[in-house]
């Protein structure tokens, strides 16, 4: 009987996948209930020491339980598909889940996660191949965490040099370094330099299918243009916006387009402004920012402008 519900729990999370070029198959975990199930598989198998299924369970709903924004480092199944890895001598498999995991931590700027793992991570990184794609990521993920504490030229310069190197079959790589380095650009105050890429990216996002990646370079494009003021710009992509966000139903960009929103209306609705700048804020501690992280910061100066004004 337990065979059978691990068995369910590995082809259901197989029909997931990491999948950025067609994110409808998520909605096979949307169903309530799945979600909660999955985890609960995934420690199960841990706690029996059937660490091949957890990882592969854990390996495959990854992209799910980053989308829907399930990001509690206190349950993460990134770190349960890692310590099934190491107890099997996986240094590999460790590796990818240790990078998925710090990661989201970098996005948190939760700083007590990311010390708490890199050591492990960076004791690791040294037996991967540097010119493999578990490698890139953990660039990626090294560059995400000098962009939260403000080293934008660092990490501008890992980015770069990834995107000099990423594998030509390897779109979706391409796709959210090239998006990063736009942003290291843009908040280091070279925005028309930042909104040149940001639109290469968005480019290259739709020519792949890529939903996620398409709407991740809007919101940032909206944000760049509020900041060269050109409202006009910005609001065009804001509206065309709306639909998009609700779709695709990651947590993080309703977040950042709640935000959006109420830059544009505060002048103009405060009141209304003030109910989407409160949405934001909810959202970002949902998703375990930390107090100073930048999302956050700007949703609760928002608020104090629009309550100011």
């Amino acid at each position: 009987c337990r065979s059978r519900w691990i068995q369910y729990a590995v082809n259901l999370s197989g029909r997931v996948g990491f999948c950025p070029g067609n994110i409808d198959r998520l909605e096979a975990l949307d169903i309530p209930g799945r979600a909660e199930f999955i985890q609960r598989a995934i420690e199960w198998c841990e706690s029996e020491s059937r660490f091949e299924e957890a990882i592969e369970i854990a390996r495959e709903c990854r992209y799910y339980f980053y989308v829907r924004g399930i990001w509690d480092p206190n349950s993460s199944i990134h770190i349960v598909r890692a310590r099934a890895a190491r107890s099997i001598g996986d240094t590999k498999e460790e590796f990818a889940a240790l990078t998925y995991h710090l990661n989201i931590a970098a996005k948190q700027e939760n700083n007590i996660e990311i010390h708490k793992w890199l050591t492990r991570t960076e004791e690791l990184a040294v037996t991967i191949d540097h010119g493999s794609a578990e490698y890139g990521e953990y660039r990626h993920m090294r560059a995400l965490h000098l962009l939260a504490i403000g080293h934008y030229d660092d990490a501008a310069a890992i980015w770069e040099q990834i995107l000099e190197t990423v594998r030509e079959d390897d779109a979706a790589q391409f796709s959210a370094n090239l998006r990063w380095l736009a942003v290291a650009k843009g908040r280091d105050g070279k925005l028309e330099e930042a909104i040149r890429l940001l639109v290469q990216a968005r480019e290259h996002a739709i020519s792949n299918g890529f939903r996620r990646a398409e709407v991740a370079a809007e919101l940032e494009l909206v944000e760049f243009y509020f900041k060269i003021g050109d409202a006009e710009a910005a609001d065009s992509y804001l509206k065309a916006l709306k639909e998009k966000v609700r779709d695709l139903r990651d947590r993080f960009y309703d977040a950042q387009f709640a935000v959006l929103v109420s830059i544009s209306l505060q002048r103009s609705s405060p009141d209304e402004a003030r109910e989407y700048a409160e949405a934001a804020l909810d959202l970002f501690e949902k998703l375990g920012l930390a107090r100073g992280a930048r999302g956050l910061e700007l949703a609760s100066d928002l608020l104090s402008n629009i309550a100011g004004g």
